[in-house]
């Protein structure tokens, strides 16, 4: 779990969990939340950069991630940060690479739907 936290107050505004299912070299963002009150604040693309950035450290070279289809906002958010969207049972799945992911050097997300 990697947590956000609010500059003024350091309350915790969001978080993302990063895992691994058996998929070689591949880690996965199994959650990811942000607070109402901090929404719109781009809370959620640091969260991104910062999976990205601990995937790579821990030797990961993908990245899944998944978001409810019906989850605009998420959805938006993440093709900000430079995921293109592939569908799957009212999923959206990419894979990255964590070496182009935002925070990196390029700033820019390889991605492969399905």
């Amino acid at each position: 779990w990697l947590a956000a936290l609010d500059p003024d107050t350091d309350a915790p505004v969001g978080f993302v969990a990063l895992g691994s299912f058996g998929e070689p070299a591949t880690a996965t963002i199994v959650h990811i939340g942000v607070v109402p009150e901090a929404r719109g604040r781009g809370v959620v693309h640091g969260l991104l950069a910062a999976a990205n950035r601990a995937a790579r450290d821990r030797g990961f070279t993908r990245i899944l991630s998944d978001a409810d289809t019906e989850n605009r906002p998420m959805l938006e958010a993440m093709e900000r940060a430079g995921h293109r969207r592939g569908h799957e049972r009212g999923r959206q799945r990419g894979r990255a690479d964590p070496g182009r992911a935002p925070g990196a050097a390029h700033g820019r997300r390889r991605t492969r739907g399905r």
